[in-house]
């Protein structure tokens, strides 16, 4: 894949005193997943950084982590990043995944409350990370993607003395988007039977009396109509058929 295709993330490492960079943390991801940037913890060279891609329906924040070597969860360092990483998960509703580096075995991550205060479960790969044998390299996931993700080490890499850890989602991950109200169905109404009265019936327009057929025709047959669709405007039928005939019969009246 070509470096135009690609997009990333550097958290800068911290100069050391012969010259050389320690520690800094690269995320890479294809650049038409549109990646943005939602977070950046870093000291001394540690930390996390996460960043949100937009998937086939549903997005997922990436957190790539690396913790200090050499010291505990409950040191300064580590301590202050996850106490930072804490308040912006606690408050996610995007589905997320920190995975990474955390330089402690997984079980005294698990003997902490960071899982539990992170609403999240921890993923760790069947064998270990390392070629010395210790497994610090595993995932923290939200509950959404819980018992749907696999993980598993590849040790065809330039980076040893880590393997690499590849994740697979497997299943749907829906996500709640805003919903267009939804309104109440107008109930329908039973419709009567169309009956059609035959007998025209004179009919009185501005105080005049009308005789002709077409317009008594049609007068009688916009009656019937109405009825059967319980259209009366609180008139009698007689009555609509001859004093409603400016609003409901004007295009019906014929002069001759």
């Amino acid at each position: 894949m070509s470096s135009a295709a690609l997009s990333h993330h550097f958290g800068q490492g911290q100069s050391s005193e012969k010259g050389g960079v320690l520690g800094g943390v690269l995320t890479v991801s294809p650049a038409h997943r549109n990646t943005r940037k939602v977070l950046e913890i870093l000291k001394e060279g540690c930390g996390i950084v996460g960043d949100e891609m937009r998937l086939q329906g549903w997005s997922v924040i990436i957190f790539n982590v690396y913790l200090q070597s050499g010291s505990s969860l409950q040191g300064e360092v580590n301590s202050n990043i996850f106490a930072k990483f804490l308040s912006v998960v606690q408050g996610l509703a995007v589905p997320w995944i920190a995975v990474g580096d955390f330089n402690v075995p997984a079980e005294d991550l698990a003997g902490t409350t960071i899982p539990s205060e992170a609403k999240a479960a921890l993923v760790v790969p069947p064998e270990p990370t390392t070629d010395h044998g210790a497994t610090l390299d595993y995932a923290l996931v939200s509950k959404q993607l819980s018992g749907l993700i696999s993980i598993s080490v590849r040790w065809d890499v330039p980076f040893r003395p880590h393997g690499l850890l590849q994740l697979s989602v497997e299943g749907s991950c829906d996500m709640t988007f805003p919903q267009l109200p939804r309104y109440k169905q107008i109930p329908e109404k039973p419709v009567q039977p169309f009956q059609y009265d035959q007998v025209l019936s004179p009919l009185v327009w501005d105080g005049q009396h009308v005789h002709d057929s077409a317009s008594c025709r049609f007068a009688a047959w916009s009656a019937a109509v109405g009825l059967a669709f319980d259209i009366q405007d609180g008139h009698v039928v007689r009555s609509f058929r001859q004093l409603d005939l400016r609003s409901r019969l004007f295009v019906g009246f014929v002069v001759r």
